[in-house]
C-alpha cells in the first residue's frame, strides 16, 4: 500500500509542477509590475519590485507550495497506517491517534508567535538585501 502512494504521488505530485507554478506566479508578478502606469511605477521602488518578483516567489514556492505537498503526502500516508492500525486493534490505535494530535497542538501554539515574527523578519530583510545590493551596484 505504501509503494502504491509514493508512485502515485512521484507521478501526480511531482515537484516540478510546483516550480513550474511558482514561475508562472513569477511571470504575473513581472507582468503586472510592467503593466502599471508610469505614475504606479515611479511611486514603489524598484527594490520592491525586485524583491516581489525574485524572492518572494522563491520563498513562496519554498515555503509554503512545497511543504503543502509534503503535508498532503503524510495526510495520505498516516490515513493509510491509521486505517490498517484500526482494523488490527481500535482501541490502542484512538489512543494513540489522540496522543499525537494533542502533542501537535502543544508545539503548534508554542511555535505560532516565533513563526509570525520570523516571517516579518525575513520579509523586512529581503527588501533591505535588495535594496542595498541595488544601491551598491549604482556606483
Amino acid at each position: 500500500l505504501g509503494g502504491v502512494v509514493t508512485t502515485l504521488n512521484i507521478f501526480i505530485f511531482s515537484k516540478q509542477i510546483f516550480f513550474a507554478l511558482g514561475a508562472d506566479i513569477g511571470v504575473l508578478a513581472f507582468e503586472n509590475i510592467l503593466f502599471r502606469s508610469y505614475k504606479n511605477y515611479s511611486d514603489n521602488k524598484s527594490s520592491e519590485s525586485i524583491t516581489t518578483i525574485s524572492q518572494k516567489i522563491n520563498i513562496l514556492v519554498n515555503s509554503i507550495i512545497i511543504p503543502l505537498l509534503n503535508i498532503f503526502n503524510s495526510i495520505i500516508i498516516i490515513f493509510a497506517i491509521t486505517l490498517s492500525l484500526f482494523f488490527l486493534e481500535p482501541i490502542l490505535t484512538l489512543i494513540c491517534f489522540n496522543f499525537f494530535i494533542v502533542i501537535y497542538f502543544i508545539f503548534y501554539f508554542f511555535t505560532k508567535k516565533i513563526k509570525i515574527n520570523d516571517s516579518q523578519v525575513m520579509a523586512e530583510k529581503s527588501v533591505q538585501l535588495i535594496k542595498l545590493i541595488q544601491e551598491s551596484l549604482r556606483n
